[in-house]
Formats: structure tokens, sequence, C-alpha cells
């Protein structure tokens, strides 16, 4: 049997839930049947999480690259692609029979460099677009819309994210469709769980959030949380693990709410489990999701689950069969910290339902799907 060649594309391998949800599924699928190449747009691979069998090219070192910043200005600002698509190409010079760019963005402009060099094209799409079309800053005019329009497919993690998806760009009946929620490896994260933690230590009844600091993430939300928290007298930490574009706005809110010694912005963490582990909840404060990996992370090491209500919360909670959904305000996150704090059975009854929420993470559904999507050679 000839191998099927499969050249993935991705932003980055570090920090978010689309990236980690492609790490684990190149380890889940099967070397003998696929050759597995990914392109790493920015990053020179140190840190990140390397898959045997997979060979990786990276595109730039990081975004702040004079070549990278000189090819992007040309793109966005002149509407000249012509350095941006030579320097894809040459580091894609050769053909498979299945190119993806596994995340919105840069990954489907990059991809849409090198749409002849296979002879299928598919992309995925993690992100609710209509509450936050984040990807359309990276592309010109029409650009995005023509990209997706050349796909022979395109891959959403919930039926939710099709929806909205649709709403935005109106493709052709041609371009197949399909639902694929992303794969969790459960073994290893209970395994990375049980590492030791230096950097911070749990003194009281505590709360986890782990994501980008970007304001969809709605961490402004947290900090009004804790203020509330602390004035009532409630005794509690927040460790936020993440970096992002809004850290220093964070910090400096953190600081003018007079909360700094309750609210901890611990940075990126390649190995967030262990935190996660220790704490008592995991919360999600954010204003829009997908379908995000973390919550299944959570569900894996049995956590209590509280979120904000999004279409990701509602779908991956069952409408709050596996964890509590609450309003997006701040007062609704404390509210709901307060009672869990206080009602030590219903926090155990959470966690236990958390448990049971893992099972819509089933790798070998996934690995179904993704086998119908990519297709093999015989």
């Amino acid at each position: 049997m000839n191998m099927t060649r499969v050249l993935f594309i991705i932003t980055g391998l570090e920090g978010g839930g689309a990236e980690k949800a492609l790490v684990n599924l190149l380890r889940a699928m099967d070397k003998q049947t696929y050759n597995i190449s990914v392109l790493v747009i920015f990053g020179d691979k140190k840190g990140t999480d390397i898959v045997d069998g997979v060979t990786y090219h990276t595109l730039f070192g990081n975004n702040h690259s004079i070549v990278y910043k000189i090819a992007k200005h040309l793109y966005l600002d002149w509407h000249t692609p012509a350095l941006l698509t030579y320097l894809t190409r040459r580091k894609v010079p050769d053909y498979y029979d299945v190119i993806v760019s596994f995340l919105e963005g840069d990954s489907l402009l990059y991809h849409s460099f090198v749409f002849d060099r296979a002879q299928r094209n598919i992309s995925w799409v993690h992100t609710d677009l209509v509450e936050n079309h984040w990807s359309a800053r990276h592309f010109v005019g029409e650009d995005e819309k023509k990209a997706y329009s050349t796909l022979n497919g395109v891959v959403f993690v919930s039926e939710y994210a099709q929806t909205q998806f649709n709403k935005v760009f109106h493709l052709s009946e041609n371009i197949k469709q399909y639902i694929c929620p992303n794969i969790i490896n459960e073994t290893e994260i209970v395994q990375k769980s049980q590492e030791l933690v230096t950097d911070v230590l749990k003194r009281t009844f505590t709360i986890c959030s782990v994501g980008r600091l970007e304001e969809v993430k709605g961490y402004d939300m947290v900090v009004e949380a804790a203020r509330i928290l602390k004035r009532q007298g409630t005794d509690v930490d927040f460790w936020i693990i993440g970096t992002g574009s809004q850290e220093k706005r964070l910090r400096a809110l953190i600081q003018g709410a007079g909360v700094d010694d309750i609210v901890h912005l611990l940075g990126y963490k390649a190995n967030p489990y262990p935190y996660m582990r220790m704490a008592d909840i995991f919360l999600s404060s954010s204003r829009a999701e997908g379908l995000p990996l973390v919550f299944g992370e959570a569900m894996c090491l049995g956590k209590p689950i509280v979120a904000t209500r999004t279409i990701g919360a509602l779908t991956i909670l069952q409408d709050g069969e596996y964890g509590k959904i609450v309003d997006m305000s701040p007062s609704a996150i404390a509210g709901i910290i307060t009672e869990l704090q206080m009602n030590h059975s219903l926090l155990a009854h959470c966690g236990e339902l958390s448990r049971i929420g893992k099972k819509q993470f089933d790798a070998q559904n996934v690995l179904d799907i993704v086998e119908s999507v990519l297709g093999k050679n015989k």
C-alpha cells in the first residue's frame, strides 16, 4: 500500500488548544498509513512537543523576523503577496495527497499559496466566526473567502462552529463539510499532572484558568470577580496560565482592583496539568469559544468546571449537565465560586460529572472521521 502524504500547516506548536489538538492528532495517526509533515509558520520547535515519525519544517523563526515583517507588510498594506508566496513555496517544494491548514488565519493564508501542491486541500475551523472573526485581519479584501472557496473540504470541531461559519461564508455545495471533535490523551494528561510545581504554593481554595491573555478570554471579568470576592471576605486564589497581547493591561487591572495578592498571572506553562490538578475549580471566562480542548483536559482530571455561557461551553458541558454554566458577568462568576466553595458535596458532585463528560473525546471515533476526511491510498 502506498502511504498517503499529508502536510499540516499550523501557525505554531505552543500555547493554544488548536495547537495542542494537532499534536494529539499527530500522535494518534497511523504512521504506516500516513506519511506526515508539518509546516510550522512561526517557531524553531524548541520547547514544542515533537512527535516521532513526523517531519517538521519551519517558515519563520518567530513573528518578529524582519523578513516576515517585510513580507506581511507588502501583503497587508500593498496587496502584494509575492514575497510571502515565494517564501512559502520554497519551503513546500513537494507535492502531497492532502494539505491541511489546521487553524484559521495565517495557517489558511499560507496554505492558499500552495493549493496546487496537493490533490486535495482541507482546512480546520475551531472557533465561532460570527462572535470572534479574528482571522479576518490576516487577509486582504476577499482573500479569506476565496481561500475557503478553493478548498475541497472544511472540518469543524462542533456543529455550532459549522453553523456560524456558514453565516459568514456561503460556500459551494461541492465543498464537503465535516464535524470532527479534537482528540484528548487522557493517560498523558493524568501522568503529567503529577509533576511537582515549585513556582506557586496552594494556600487556599483555588480557581485555575488556562488560555491566551486576549480580550475574548474575558480575564477582565475574572479580575472584577476577584475584587467582589475579596470585598465580601471570601478567601480564594486565581491562577491564570497563558501569555498574550493583553498581559500588560491585565496586570494594570489587577493592580488597580487591589487583587494582586489573589490573582496570579503564571505565564505560559508547557505543562499546565499540575496546576489544574491542584486547583479546586477550572474556570473559563470566555466571551466566545468554539470547542475548547482545555475543557476536556479538565474533565480528564475530574475538575469541577465553571464556564461563562458560550456555545463551546454549552456544547461540551451539555447545557450544564457536566459543569456549571453562568452568565457572562463578574457577579455571576463570583456567585458560583462562592456557592461551590461553601457547598463541599456540590463541589464533589461537579467533579464526578466532569469525569463522566470526558467520554465525548474518544480517540478512535475521532480517528475514523479523520480517515474519512484525509482518505488513504490503496
